[in-house]
């Protein structure tokens, strides 16, 4: 009891002290005291502690020290928060001494299950190189594995890193550039305006000026990916045809224009200022605009950008010149800028409603009022000068009448040359644009290359899975099959006397190491590496059974060595069990419309079944019509027209006779994300581009579990990871089978078994990466609490919008 009431103490002193730096307050002085808590088995209490030493890490750089083994224990942690705050103050402790400890623990983050803690290690890289910039090439290889991460909550992260340490390394962005594109309308916000300044600069150096005059802008055109060397020699003289991958930059960045971030609205912008056909820039023009409702500061640089391309396009934006108008409650330098790109806008067609504009805005709410109330006694006087010559009254003077010739003397006339001229030679949004001078950090773009680059660099090999399901192995697993090519080649002549024994062993072990863990993986591998030479040479005299054995046994031993050396994410590791569907809802949705489709239409409809082409793909059913009155030949998917998603096409239908229907089945990796699959429906004669969007529920599929194992899982899935809200339900939705009705029909999850009368839970995974889905609705008489505890939290905090919207309404 007097312990417990210790830690009570000591986490209330804790939030306090949290309390006290989240107001700013200096609070250095008790690191001594806190420190001491760093090992504490309170979780909530270790949290505490290591908000507090990410502040003070730095500034107490000795006492931190002291505590480094510690901090090295808790990479270890079975809690994600905690394994990724003790690698936050880590990489805090700028002492050059422990810099072989910050570069081993940023190797292993980065291998972490939890893609938090690898966004924490893509943080910690800046740090490191910021510390120690010889750490440079260990820190490319990071980054590097980084990159390939598919985890929305990584990329924004690495990206940085990438920016930060090696922004030259373009050929480490070519595999991934596809991808990056793809997952862009996923990452967070700020995340989003690293990676669309860094895809502009990539832009520029591998696709060609799209300004040319005899440009073509065929989205579908893919031609260009099969060119001969020949064919390529005389590009010069051909029309200019957009490299697929520049469209689909441009596609997927175009949504985010409707962002409420005015800084990834600003990125977007310049993107398409930068890299967009000149017919295409007026898209970007109302979103431009409707950042002046903005705040002044936001008001600045938005207008500071447009004033810029006011010079070259002024077309853009006169329909919205009333925007531009000078208001009363404008700062004096947004008004320099308002009347800088009316300017830069002026021309014969509109010079009088300019002019206009001068004079009610400028000449009478400013000279005419001015002198009334102004405080400097300079300004008062000149003003009632000028107000007497301009607006005589009986009181005036005779000089009133030579008004015209003091105020409209001949004089030189102005020289009009804008301020902005010369600031298009930096990239728009950029701090250098906003100073007109260099600043430290910045990195020009490059000019257009006159011939395009090899665009066979960005190509990422595909496995197509054959046939039906099979085991899907991971990417570590993948690097497995080198290691026994080269012992077959080795052991060749010896195992050609092999018996099956010996064969079903072999292929026990390629399967063991499928089924294991990543982390586990990697370090059996390092085990298995280590020893195989040693154990070749031994064994290279005794019977092939024997070898066989030992390899196995080899590999048993391996696995055990490397759970001990990681036995946080082994023994706790949940077995996920799929299980058959609880609801299928029967909606189709329109595919393609008849009218579109020359008399071809099509639905599609998501089955909620496991995909029979691939454990990564979502099922779907497709119900194409025929209602022309001619027979269509040759129904298919091209095999070009997919650029993300990797798609499963039905077989190509020979003929489908007028008024005749006909049901296929595909399959489609939407890599965990709402993202349209865009593709090519075509006949013999026509070809008609289609898309397919998911459902966020229609990217799982339910899974049983035990009431215990779900608590456990749920348990591991705290912090960021949870989303929850409180509603009030209307009394037909609270009793058990409305709400199981309505949570299954949102998404395809499973119901888990509860104890608990009054808490409903369900259980699922993605399709995609397999990353564990828990939700539970808990009633509270008349509220219900929804909490859903899943690592793709874009996902969960789509679910829990659509779960609040379906457990209030009151229909079916």
């Amino acid at each position: 009891m007097l312990e417990s009431n210790k830690e009570s103490l000591k986490l209330e002193a804790m939030k306090r002290i949290v309390g006290l730096i989240a107001k700013g307050k200096n609070a250095s002085e008790l690191f001594p005291a806190v420190v001491k808590n760093v090992a504490s088995k309170n979780i909530e209490l270790k949290k505490l502690v290591y908000v507090y030493l990410v502040r003070y890490a730095e500034e107490q750089q000795d006492l931190a020290l002291l505590s480094i083994s510690t901090f090295q224990r808790a990479l270890k942690d079975p809690n994600q928060l905690i394994r990724a705050s003790a690698l936050r103050v880590l990489s805090s402790i700028r002492v050059p001494i422990i810099v072989p400890i910050m570069m081993l623990a940023i190797k292993e983050a980065a291998t972490d299950l939890s893609p938090y803690v690898r966004k924490t290690a893509a943080h910690a890289i800046q740090k490191l190189y910021s510390l120690d910039p010889d750490q440079k090439e260990h820190l490319i290889e990071v980054i590097e594995k980084l990159l390939k991460d598919k985890s929305t909550l990584v990329a924004g992260s690495v990206v940085m890193a990438f920016e930060e340490v090696c922004p030259d390394r373009i050929d480490l962005i070519h595999k991934n550039y596809r991808k990056l594109c793809n997952l862009l309308v996923d990452v967070e916000e700020w995340g989003q305006v690293v990676i669309i300044h860094m895809l502009t600069r990539y832009a520029r150096t591998q696709f060609v000026s799209p300004w040319r005059e005899d440009a073509m802008f065929d989205e579908n055109n893919e031609k260009a990916f099969y060119d001969s060397e020949e064919e390529r020699k005389v590009e010069q003289t051909r029309p200019y045809i957009m490299d697929p991958d520049h469209r689909l930059l441009l596609r997927n960045t175009k949504p985010l224009l409707q962002s409420r971030n005015t800084a990834v609205v600003m990125a977007i912008s310049q993107l398409y200022w930068h890299l967009a056909p000149k017919h295409e820039l007026s898209i970007i023009t109302k979103s431009l605009v409707r950042l002046l409702r903005s705040h002044r500061e936001v008001q600045y640089i938005v207008l500071q950008n447009i004033a810029t391309m006011s010079i070259q396009r002024k077309g853009m934006f006169e329909p919205f010149m009333k925007s531009f108008y000078v208001r009363s409650t404008d700062a004096t330098h947004i008004k320099t800028l308002k009347l800088e790109i009316l300017t830069n806008l002026a021309n014969e067609a509109n010079i009088s409603t300019i002019l206009r504009e001068f004079q009610t805005k400028l000449l009478t709410q400013y000279i005419l009022n001015l002198g009334k109330y102004d405080q400097n006694y300079d300004i008062r006087d000149r003003t009632r000068f000028i107000r007497q010559l301009i607006v005589p009254n009986e009181k005036s003077g005779a000089l009133s009448k030579y008004a015209r010739r003091i105020l409209m003397a001949p004089k030189p006339a102005p020289v009009l040359q804008s301020a902005f001229k010369d600031r298009d030679r930096f990239q728009l949004g950029t701090l250098s644009h906003t100073l007109n001078s260099q600043a430290s950090g910045y990195l020009e773009l490059s000019d257009w290359p006159a011939v395009a680059p090899d665009q066979s660099v960005r190509n990422v090999e595909v496995v197509e899975p054959a046939g039906a399901p099979a085991l899907r192995k991971s990417k570590t697993a993948k690097s497995n099959e080198k290691f026994y090519s080269d012992s077959e080649e080795e052991e060749e002549e010896e195992e050609e006397g092999s018996s099956s024994e010996g064969s079903s062993s072999s292929s026990s072990q390629v399967l063991i190491i499928t089924y294991l863990p990543p982390q586990i993986m990697q370090k059996t591998l390092l085990l298995i590496i280590m020893t195989k030479y040693i154990l070749i040479h031994i064994v290279l005299s005794i019977s092939t059974q024997f070898f066989v054995n030992c390899m196995c046994s080899l590999l048993h031993l391996c696995v055990f060595l490397a759970c001990q050396f990681d036995a946080v994410s082994w023994h706790v590791h949940v077995s996920l069990q799929a299980s058959s569907p609880v609801f299928v809802p029967e909606t189709s949705h329109e595919l393609l419309h008849r009218m579109t489709g020359k008399g071809l239409s099509a639905q599609y409809r998501f089955t909620r079944q496991p995909c029979i082409y691939g454990n990564s793909m979502v099922s779907l059913q497709l119900t194409l019509s025929n209602s022309s009155d001619q027979a269509l030949e040759n129904i298919h998917i091209s095999e070009k027209s997919s650029t993300g998603q990797n798609i499963h096409r039905f077989n190509a239908i020979e003929r489908l006779e007028p008024q005749a229907s006909v049901t296929v089945s595909m399959g489609v990796d939407f890599n965990d994300s709402t993202q349209a699959a865009n593709f090519q429906l075509c006949t013999k004669e026509d070809e008609f581009s289609v898309s397919i969007q998911p459902a966020v529920g229609e990217l799982l599929l339910p899974i049983t579990m035990s009431e215990a194992d779900f608590t456990k899982e749920q348990g591991k899935l705290m912090g960021m990871n949870e989303s929850s809200a409180t509603i009030t339900m209307t009394p037909e939705n609270v009793s058990s089978q409305s709400v199981n009705r309505k949570v299954v029909s949102v998404a395809n999850i499973g119901v888990i078994p509860s104890s608990q009368e009054n808490i409903y839970r369900f259980a699922g995974k993605t399709v995609s990466s397999g990353s564990l889905v828990l939700v539970s609705v808990a009633l509270k008489d008349p509220d219900a609490v929804i909490t859903i505890n899943t690592e793709k939290t874009v996902i969960g905090s789509m679910l829990l919008r659509q779960f609040k919207t379906a457990l209030t309404n009151s229909g079916p």
